[in-house]
């Protein structure tokens, strides 16, 4: 098995340091990660307010150009999507809540922006923004003073805007969006992860660095055969504290065994949370919590022992205390005794501490010699005996301190029994009989035995009232933002100190489904849990911030959404929550007024030359639990039949989980003189479903266009001419009286008095074609405007007849 046991785990780690480097190694179940991210992307999910909107226009072949314009987008959703330390790949996707999507060309050698494709952003059929991040090539990422871990958005490997069937255009947009966010300051091109505000004592990240590692072909040559091993694995993030360098990782997954291990009790689930810290980092983080906290160590710098990598004893150097005299008057195997003097300093050189690590253990130890002069008398016989002698006491300390999971999660102390040893040195010879040793070990020692264990006690008694620990479980926020990612079970040292545990335990034990539907306001959507927990749930239904207005809402797993004329936007997005006892799951729900939706509104085609290889486009629907009907309008000369992603249509980008049509342009057939379909076809697909229709516009011209429709805006309405070249150069205006109009999209008629198309028309856009009837060959031209249309579509065309010859 690529997991290794507990067992196997603990002597790996005894063997040398294994932070690669870093002052922390993070490591979690990748599945469970982004389970867990996908928690709380929903529980924070924001609507729009991310970043400022984005207006991007890029040519996206030669003559053509994409207008993307208020592009507003929700929260990144991050996620790793592989499990290779040697490839590590996640990918941030944005979705994208409105803003509307042009597609525009300028044919060689005319003056004239055709509008080619329209499209409103709708939650149906709604793109959405991907952000691939090669992690290996990411050098690390930043944790600002104030404690921000920020990823930028500019510094990713490949941006993909999926909204177009053509992956060489979602690509070039995706780009030309990279560029606008080089542009921003950064504050408004980054996405903050987290903030892991600074605490004083604690670990001070300063950058990170992120792989994933897989379980299949962790620490083995030959990758596992395991089917339910070969596509999971880790994510690692290596920490660097206090402005130092990164540490690296190995090449391979090969090089690297699996730091989650199975579980050392007889839980069936391994461990999906590893937090290890770099040995030298944790001791020296707990050992100046425990000096400070002893008033007597102040000032002391210690030294530190090593061995095989690991901090081993740290020593204090010569900790010289001195204690009252001790005056005493003994009676007993002699018939009387007396202490006159005595000298009770502890030998500075012979006097030290020291704290001692190993094996999950901190052992305080504090040796003290004193030498104590005693000046006595006795009677003994008869006889009166006086003198003075001189001892040394030796005295050892000793109290080991256990590592443990705290209440909170923190790394704890827990303290052992004190433990006092003895020794006595004595050179004297002319104490045949002992009289003076014995009065000193009867009366004296254990009043001065008394004294050493309290001051030992008051050390320890120091460190125990402060209770250093170590907030290991902070570090969790440098990828998530919940409170209680990890739930920890088991700290051990066997050289960096290793806390294990498991991953979102409150958040992911069961999960609301369907997840994140899209519902019709004229609907009603069931949730359950699954797996179903012990207990019965409570269901709520809030507003995401800075909602306003009807929320709808549940009972028993049942939500009833407002109706849609409660909907005053495209859309609704409230957020389902369902607790049972400590545990917790979140749900996006978005309710559409509207159950039908398409992409595009329109598309401006070229007709086959080729009948066998026609063009062909991809036609997105958008329904709501429901099958969608597709049907052609009357004259339709094109074909729209299902997609075929693994055939014919491979070259396209079809989007998943969608119904789509491709469209297959007819041939050269233009209609009878004198009439619009001589000039411009317009194939009308129509989709219904719920009971709504939306309708696709496919706009075949049949000839190219020879003369130019102009705009200007006159009133609230819109004055429109025909011009054509000059014989001596520039443009002439074809006379209103010569101009035929005709209407080909929309619900009004140009003036053929004035040249003025009214106000009034309700939909998002309209086609218009002119022709000079006067002309004895074919001069005429269309044109496609947005509605409503302003002045920035006219800016749009100078842009884009000014650049027509710079590529981005």
């Amino acid at each position: 098995m690529a997991r290794p046991t507990f067992t196997q785990y603990l002597t790996y780690m005894k063997q040398q340091p294994r932070t690669y480097g870093w002052g922390a190694l993070l490591v979690y179940d990748r599945y469970k990660t982004n389970r867990l991210l996908a928690q709380e992307y929903i529980a924070r999910f924001q609507e729009g307010d991310w970043i400022k909107p984005v207006n991007v226009r890029k040519e996206t072949e030669t003559g053509s150009w994409t207008d993307v314009s208020e592009l507003t987008s929700g929260s990144p959703l991050l996620s790793f999507i592989n499990s290779n330390i040697g490839g590590s790949a996640a990918k941030l996707s944005i979705p994208m809540l409105g803003g509307k999507i042009k597609t525009l060309r300028q044919r060689p050698g005319s003056s004239q922006v055709e509008l080619t494709g329209l499209s409103t952003l709708d939650p149906l059929t709604a793109p959405r923004l991907d952000m691939n991040i090669k992690l290996t090539a990411e050098s690390s990422g930043p944790i600002s003073g104030e404690g921000r871990v920020a990823l930028d958005l500019s510094n990713g490997s490949g941006y993909s805007f999926v909204v177009s069937p053509w992956k060489d255009l979602n690509d070039k947009v995706g780009d030309a969006i990279r560029s606008e966010f080089e542009k921003r300051p950064p504050a408004e091109r980054v996405w903050v992860l987290n903030t892991l505000k600074p605490v004083e004592g604690e670990f001070k990240p300063t950058s990170f660095t992120v792989r994933t590692h897989s379980l299949a072909r962790a620490g083995v040559t030959l990758a596992s055969e395991d089917p339910a091993e070969l596509e999971e694995g880790a994510v690692l993030v290596g920490v660097a504290f206090n402005g130092e360098n990164g540490g690296g990782f190995p090449t391979a997954d090969k090089d690297l065994p699996y730091l989650l291990p199975e579980t050392a009790s007889s839980s069936p689930e391994a461990y999906s949370a590893n937090i290890i810290i770099k040995h030298e980092h944790w001791v020296k983080n707990l050992l100046v919590k425990m000096i400070k906290s002893i008033p007597e160590f102040a000032g002391l710098t210690p030294e530190y022992e090593q061995q095989g990598g690991f901090v081993v004893q740290a020593n204090f150097g010569h900790l010289a205390q001195t204690f009252d005299e001790v005056h005493r008057t003994g009676e007993g195997y002699f018939h009387w005794g007396k202490l006159l003097g005595t000298s009770l300093i502890a030998d500075p050189a012979l006097s030290w501490a020291h704290f001692r690590f190993a094996d999950d253990t901190i052992a305080f130890e504090w040796r003290c010699t004193v030498p104590a002069t005693v000046e006595c008398e006795f009677e003994w016989s008869g006889l009166g005996i006086k003198g003075t002698r001189s001892y040394r006491s030796a005295f050892v300390l000793k109290k080991a301190y256990t590592l443990a999971v705290g209440p909170t999660g923190s790394v704890v102390l827990q303290a052992g029994a004190s433990q006092l040893e003895h020794s006595l040195s004595n050179d004297d010879t002319t104490d045949v009989r002992h009289i003076f040793q014995n009065f000193y070990t009867d009366q004296v020692l254990p009043v001065l035995e008394t004294k050493i264990q309290g001051k030992f006690d008051s050390f320890t008694g120091a460190i125990e009232k402060t209770g250093p620990s170590i907030d290991v479980l902070r570090l969790n926020g440098l990828l998530f933002r919940s409170d209680n990612a990890v739930t920890p079970d088991s700290v051990r040292s066997p050289g960096d100190l290793s806390l294990l545990g498991t991953l979102a335990p409150k958040v992911t034990a069961f999960a609301i489904e369907p997840l994140n539907p899209t519902i019709a306001a004229s609907s009603r959507q069931a949730f359950e849990l699954k797996p179903a927990p012990t207990g019965t749930p409570t269901w709520a239904v809030e507003h995401l911030p800075g909602g306003q207005g009807e929320k709808g809402s549940i009972e028993d797993g049942l939500y009833t959404p407002p109706t849609s004329a409660q909907i005053s936007s495209t859309s609704l997005r409230v957020l389902i929550s369902a607790k049972v006892g400590d545990k917790v799951a979140y749900n996006l729900v978005t309710v559409v007024p509207r159950s039908v939706a398409v992409f595009p509104f329109l598309q401006t085609v070229n007709f086959a030359t080729v009948p066998s290889n026609p063009p062909r486009h991809v036609l997105v629907g958008g329904a709501l639990d429901a099958a969608l009907q597709w049907r052609t309008t009357d004259g339709f000369k094109g074909k729209i039949r299902p997609a075929e992603p693994y055939g014919r249509d491979a070259d396209l980008s079809i989007p998943q989980d969608m119904d789509v049509r491709i469209y297959e342009a007819p041939p050269h057939s233009p209609g009878a003189p004198g009439t619009a379909s001589m000039l411009i076809q317009r194939d009308r697909v129509e989709v219904t479903g719920h009971g709504a229709t939306a309708g696709i516009d496919l706009l075949v011209p049949w000839h190219s266009p020879t003369a130019t429709i102009k705009v200007v805006k006159q009133g609230a309405g819109l004055k429109l001419s025909l011009w054509v070249a000059s014989w001596t150069g520039g443009e002439v205006e074809v006379p209103v009286a010569n101009t035929l109009w005709f209407t080909i999209v929309g619900s009004k008629a140009v003036d053929p008095g004035t040249g003025v198309y009214p106000t009034g028309d309700t939909g998002d856009y309209i086609v218009l074609a002119a022709v000079d009837k006067m002309s004895s060959v074919l001069t005429w031209s269309y044109i496609s405007l947005p509605l409503p249309y302003d002045l920035n579509y006219e800016q749009l065309l100078e842009h884009v007849q000014l650049r027509s010859t710079v590529r981005y």
